[in-house]
């Protein structure tokens, strides 16, 4: 393993100076041009980084760009944090802590912080300016093990925004890890197809683990002509895009890409599961979480299994080990894992515990050790007095005809005195809404003496990580309509 990501960065750039390091609609690059571009970009941010590991949020929308700011923060000495400019604007958590901002577009001056604006432009002007030369002697700073060199937060969605700060090392292992788990197999140099901009962490450490091997970076569409025309070997695409590739994919006459596609993060209804072998020809699901990286993976509807370097334990609520079968909280203990949340010392006392990570999923362990996961407490719906999972009931209404996806949510009934079971449902492109409604009303649950309501959507609302938004959608129901 490199010492540091922008080691492993540069170990590339010195054994492929002239392969494609990233590919987009705008511009390719080799790894010659990319390190040229990272080592100007990295003198221009240095002035405004006067100590070892201060924060910069990353706020440019085009993916090239992003990619190179990353690297190029690191090699100034900073810690980078993808941002958006309306987070900026709101000033979260995340973004009172940064020392600059580099942006694409004009801002207001905000008191305290430098703002650098970095332009497409530049990136032209820079590749005119240096293709003769080296950039290995540009780059001014390797971190040290301890120096912090990466940070990112939580969506959010089920309560205050928990915040990391990866050290170079943490950082270094969790990119890393991406190589040796989810692209376990994978016997060819890789070459990832990059669906998104950097608003998911899991997405920001597989470009890179990709350049830290001398692979390639394609920017393109979650898209089947994507899959097909970028020649990429592996992709990893959201669940709700994945629905929607899905919903597109002709009946027939289109031939699996050749390529591994790696989704997870919500859990896919077991009807999509055969369209999935018709999207590519190698299919992996992946579990894991902010603070731990990969957990464990599964290629059908079986259970999860863990990686050879997790250790997985389901535990009851003293922290006791639960037998085979038992449901529990899913701990995990990993080279992988975080040292806890940045500024939040009671939320990590309570879920980081003697080198394990007490996740707020719901779980049970076979007799192989495999994995199954039947919910998490944060979402459990207080039904007639009963706490309940709501994903079996879930899974039960994805099989309706016209149901594209379903959320369910729980909400005080003002009428009946009683929690109301709340259906959100995402309609299929090509269903009748009135028939579909007349389905619905037609299901009856178990738990539930309250009132049922349902709605339909066109479309959910997401969280940065790409996940349906359950505090949103419950706050949907609390208007009419």
């Amino acid at each position: 393993m490199p010492a540091s990501v922008l080691e492993g960065f540069l170990r590339s750039l010195r054994s492929h100076p002239d392969a494609d390091a990233v590919v987009s609609r705008r511009v390719r690059l080799t790894y010659r041009q990319l390190g040229h571009l990272v080592v100007s970009m990295a003198r221009m941010i240095r002035p405004a980084i006067n100590e070892p590991g201060a924060l910069v949020g990353v706020a440019v929308g085009d993916q090239v760009l992003h990619l190179a700011l990353l690297l190029a923060v690191e090699a100034a000495g900073g810690a980078s944090a993808s941002l958006s400019r309306q987070k900026i604007e709101a000033g979260g958590s995340l973004d009172r802590l940064c020392r600059c901002f580099l942006v694409d577009e004009p801002m207001e001056p905000i008191e305290g912080k430098a703002i650098i604006h970095v332009s497409l432009p530049f990136v032209d002007d820079v590749m005119q300016r240096s293709v003769s030369l080296d950039p290995l002697n540009g780059f001014i700073h390797t971190p040290a093990d301890g120096q912090i060199t990466r940070c990112f937060s939580t969506s959010g969605t089920t309560g205050e925004p928990k915040l990391f700060a990866l050290t170079s090392v943490q950082n270094t292992r969790c990119v890393y890890a991406r190589l040796i788990r989810s692209w376990m197999g994978i016997v060819d140099t890789p070459h990832f197809l990059m669906c998104y901009l950097f608003g998911a962490e899991s997405l920001y450490r597989s470009a890179l683990a990709c350049m830290m091997v001398g692979g390639t970076v394609t920017f393109g569409s979650p898209s089947v002509q994507s899959f097909h025309q970028s020649r990429a070997n592996i992709t990893w695409i959201l669940p709700a895009d994945l629905l929607r590739v899905l919903a597109d994919l002709p009946v027939e006459g289109v031939k699996p890409a050749p390529l591994r596609l790696v989704t997870g993060g919500s859990s896919i209804a077991p009807r999509l599961r055969n369209d999935l072998t018709r999207l590519a020809t190698d299919v992996v699901d992946l579990y894991s979480s902010n603070e731990t990286a990969e957990i464990a993976w599964r290629s059908s509807d079986g259970p999860f299994r863990p990686y050879p370097d997790v250790e997985v334990a389901i535990i009851d609520p003293k922290g006791h080990a639960m037998a085979a079968g038992e449901v529990g909280a899913v701990a995990v203990r990993s080279p992988t894992i975080v040292s806890g949340y940045l500024d939040q010392p009671l939320e990590s006392a309570r879920a980081f515990r003697k080198g394990w990570f007490i996740s707020s999923d719901l779980g049970m362990l076979d007799s192989d050790g495999h994995l199954k996961l039947v919910g998490r407490r944060d979402d459990l719906l207080n039904l007639s007095g009963r706490k309940v999972s709501p994903y079996p009931i879930e899974e039960t209404l994805r099989g309706i005809s016209g149901v594209a996806d379903v959320i369910c949510v729980d909400q005080p009934d003002p009428e009946s005195g009683e929690t109301a079971l709340c259906i959100a449902v995402r309609v299929a492109a090509d269903a009748d809404r009135e028939a579909l409604l007349t389905r619905l009303s037609g299901v009856r649950y178990a738990y539930s003496s309250g009132a049922v309501r349902h709605r339909l959507f066109d479309e959910f609302p997401v969280t940065t990580a790409g996940k349906p938004d359950r505090r949103a959608i419950r706050r949907a129901f609390e208007t009419p309509g």
